[in-house]
């Protein structure tokens, strides 16, 4: 059950969420007082748990009866709408990161080697400039024909 517990957990509910979920399928319906014991949560935690499990539709509850009695989601109608939210979540996040622009690297330092390569590289950065390129050289090198 521990590998369950951690595959529940990965899927995205907390320890005592899962805790629940399979205290319930082990036994339902329960109560609160119960799924508590079953589970090891605290008592005085596992309504908070349940509700949330309940908001997520992870669980049901019969409140016309006191104590509620809660029941599971069938194991094949949990599996589905799991899937059906990380499928979500998947397609939607694909789209948004498609939208992101990346900023373009800045090659801010060059390992140049020799007169030629520095001379090229100049050139190339004056070709690039989107809007203006300042130059300062030597006369020799400004009488090149860098652009």
């Amino acid at each position: 059950m521990d590998s369950t517990l951690a595959k529940l957990e990965r899927l995205g509910l907390s320890s005592y969420e899962a805790k629940a979920v399979l205290a319930l399928l082990k036994k339902h319906p329960s109560n609160g007082y119960q799924v508590g014991k079953i589970a090891g949560i605290p008592i005085s935690k596992v309504y908070d748990v349940l509700g949330r499990l309940k908001n997520k539709g992870v669980v049901t509850a019969d409140e016309s009866v006191a104590p509620a009695q809660y029941y599971p989601v069938p194991a094949d109608a949990l599996i589905a709408r799991l899937k059906s939210s990380y499928d979500t979540a998947i397609h939607e996040l694909e789209n948004d990161l498609k939208l992101i622009t990346p900023i373009p690297e800045l090659d801010l330092s060059w390992n140049l080697m020799g007169y030629h390569a520095v001379i090229q590289k100049a050139a190339s950065v004056l070709k690039s400039a989107s809007k203006t390129a300042m130059l300062s050289a030597w006369q020799k090198e400004h009488a090149v024909r860098l652009r």
